[in-house]
């Protein structure tokens, strides 16, 4: 089988996954807590203080040639995590911190290595092609599964869904069985000697900001989580929550179209700094005129050109830097510390979500405001990266 195809089919997977794990999580925890606000917050900050912990362990494991099992260890981990789901059941609120574990684990031994294998299973050249293909096939997965799945967790339940959801992770197991083990050289890991030696590079330097940023407002970030919940309380059932998402994944798929059918290899700067103004503003409105229409403009604006439009954008500059500048002795430092800094970006994202929670929602307006003049300052970094797709 095809290596840049196995890591589409395993990204799909992923990506079903996750939107199990992602919103529809996030609605059975205001279904099942009585302070949601406070302990999603919570569960946040341990998974990522745990995912930070972890992926320096799984840095060290990638030295030793253990790329592949290291891989199927985050495949299996995140087998064990759903699992505790379902057997946990609506106690899952009282066990925060060892289902925190099995997340921190399963994302860390899994991202690490596919980071890697995501990079040499494709050539630099053909890098725009292979991230506009693994994007389009992941969109139209965000097309089907939030509605299929919200339908069938408002008919069912959240438990009885997540018995599919263990099935398609097995699925994704047997697929790593297809994926080629990297040529790693053995050598010391030395990951502050290694930072040092990047923090010389202005590329990279300004790289690593970028994923602080992206950390506080985009990659599993808490401005995600609040809008979720902010669509949970406005429309109540997880149908209602697939269908929106469904919608945005649709807008999603025709705006990258366009941007790979229209900008490919063409300076896209105005297109970035457009797509992170655009959330901005639509914020305004949603707090001055607040009511369901803004509410769905503005989710729109932030899930269909932040996170996806900017993402794809990120992905292609990621790959083809980590190529570029760094040195292939150097690449496990390099993705540990993107992953260092997307945590501490989370955790503090989520820990003024707590103090929100504690506080009061009141002050929930101004932590949104933050949080969307930041996708400001994060497409104006990204238009300083360079593009690199020859």
């Amino acid at each position: 089988m095809n290596k840049a195809n196995v890591m589409i089919i395993i990204s799909s997977c992923k990506k079903i996954i996750d939107i199990f794990l992602g919103p529809f999580l996030i609605a059975y925890f205001i279904k099942t807590s009585v302070d949601s606000m406070v302990d999603l917050s919570i569960f946040k900050i341990l998974n990522y203080f745990c995912l930070g912990v972890l992926s320096m362990f799984a840095g060290f494991l990638m030295e030793k040639n253990h790329a592949l099992a290291t891989f199927r260890l985050g495949i299996f981990s995140k087998f064990i995590y759903i699992l505790l789901i379902i057997v946990l059941n609506e106690n899952v609120v009282n066990h925060l911190g060892l289902i925190s574990i099995f997340y921190g684990l399963s994302t860390a031994t899994f991202y690490l290595p596919f980071n890697r294998f995501n990079t040499n299973s494709v050539e630099n050249k053909e890098r725009s092609l292979f991230e506009t293909k693994k994007l389009a096939v992941t969109s139209i997965i965000n097309i089907l599964v939030p509605v299929c799945l919200g339908t069938m967790i408002t008919v069912t339940n959240y438990i009885l869904t997540a018995v599919i959801i263990l099935f398609i992770s097995l699925i994704e197991f047997i697929c790593s069985f297809y994926v080629v083990q990297l040529p790693v050289k053995q050598r010391k890991y030395d990951i502050l000697k290694t930072m040092k030696k990047f923090m010389k590079n202005k590329q990279l330097k300004k790289w690593f900001l970028v994923e602080f940023i992206i950390g506080l407002v985009i990659s599993d970030a808490a401005l995600g989580v609040l809008i979720t919940i902010l669509i949970i309380n406005s429309f109540e059932t997880d149908m209602n929550l697939g269908i929106i998402n469904s919608i945005t994944a649709i807008m999603t798929l025709i705006i990258t179209f366009l941007y790979s059918k229209y900008y490919q290899g063409k300076d896209d700067k105005k297109v970035i700094i457009i797509s992170s103004i655009l959330p901005a503003i639509s914020v305004i409105f949603l707090l001055l005129y607040t009511s369901n229409t803004t509410l769905v403009i503005y989710n729109f604006f932030f899930n269909v050109l932040a996170v996806g439009l900017l993402n794809m954008i990120h992905g292609v500059r990621l790959s083809n830097l980590s190529i570029k500048e760094v040195v292939d002795e150097d690449s496990n430092e390099f993705w540990v510390l993107r992953e260092q800094f997307l945590n501490i970006g989370r955790i503090i994202g989520f820990i003024l979500m707590l103090i929100i929670g504690m506080l009061g929602m009141v002050y929930l307006n101004y932590l949104l405001v933050f949080f969307s003049l930041l996708l400001i300052v994060y497409g104006l970094l990204l238009t300083q990266i360079n593009k690199n797709e020859e």
